[in-house]
Parts: structure tokens; C-alpha cells; sequence
């Protein structure tokens, strides 16, 4: 692991299905996660908005805990296991 893995970008996108409103969190796992075939009880988020975009709707969150890159997953692709406070739609 690198010293950039340990940086995180200021603004996070979350893409999904779902209706937030800001103040509401995001709760990791599958019934919030975007890719059904992904596994692990994870909420997932991407510095780039157009990358969140391939999931539906597309809100700015806050991660409440710990990022980090998704093992072998895109390049723009983060994961958390604490909630994400949704701070406004995208």
C-alpha cells in the first residue's frame, strides 16, 4: 500500500436506487449496495461523480469511518463499512 491509498479525495459520490434526503444515512450492505454481486456489508463510493452515475441517482456523502480502495475493484472505487451521511443530491 501506498502513501496516496491513505489520502482521501474531499468530495465522495454514492450512486443508487434508493431516495435519501440530506442528514440521512447510508447503511452498508446489500440491500443499499448498488452491485448485487458484491459481496461484504459495505457501503461503496467513487471521487467521481460519473462513475457513481452508473448507479442510479447520485448523492454527496460523507463516510462516518475509514475509506478504502475496493481489493481489485476500479481504480475510482472506495468502500466503507460505517454509514455514510448524505449531504445533498449530486
Amino acid at each position: 500500500m501506498s502513501a496516496s491509498d491513505y489520502l482521501q479525495p474531499r468530495q465522495f459520490y454514492h450512486g443508487t436506487r434508493h431516495e435519501f434526503t440530506p442528514g440521512d444515512l447510508v447503511d452498508p450492505g446489500r440491500e443499499q449496495n448498488p452491485d448485487p454481486s458484491a459481496s461484504g456489508p459495505y457501503a461503496y463510493v467513487s471521487p467521481d461523480k460519473s462513475f457513481a452515475s452508473g448507479y442510479g441517482k447520485v448523492y454527496k456523502v460523507e463516510p462516518t469511518g475509514p475509506v478504502e480502495r475496493v481489493p481489485h475493484g476500479a481504480s475510482l472505487e472506495y468502500q466503507t463499512a460505517h454509514p455514510l451521511r448524505v449531504t445533498g443530491e449530486a
